[in-house]
Parts: structure tokens; sequence; C-alpha cells
């Protein structure tokens, strides 16, 4: 996994810690389930928020956060 995630961190793939957690991702599904019938989704993406504060500029500093 290591060297995957420096691969996607040099392609920006991979730019922060941030990982959903299953209740996360089932809170999102059940929002867009229940919308009124008249809503129609084409496909579903979720992605974690990345945090506030700078992202890390070097894969070193992407492993210590």
């Amino acid at each position: 996994m290591n060297t995957a995630n420096q691969v996607w961190f040099r392609r920006g793939l991979l730019s922060h810690a941030g990982l959903m957690t299953p209740g996360v991702v089932a809170e999102a599904v059940a929002a867009a389930v229940t919308l009124p019938m008249s809503f129609q989704y084409e496909f579903l993406a979720l992605a974690a928020t990345p945090p506030a504060e700078p992202l890390p500029t070097t894969y070193e500093e992407f492993i210590q956060a």
C-alpha cells in the first residue's frame, strides 16, 4: 500500500488522510434515496472533504498527517 499511496500522492489523487466511516457513507446514501420521486440521480459519488488547513506538499508530510 505504501508504494501505491506514494504514486497516488504524486499524481494528485491522494491529497489528505481524511477517511469516510461506514456510518457517514450510510447517511449520505440514505439522504440520496429518500429524496422525492421527482429527483433522479445519474450517479452518486462520495468523497471525503479535505481539512481546512493547508494540504501536505510532500509525501512525508502526508504520512505525518
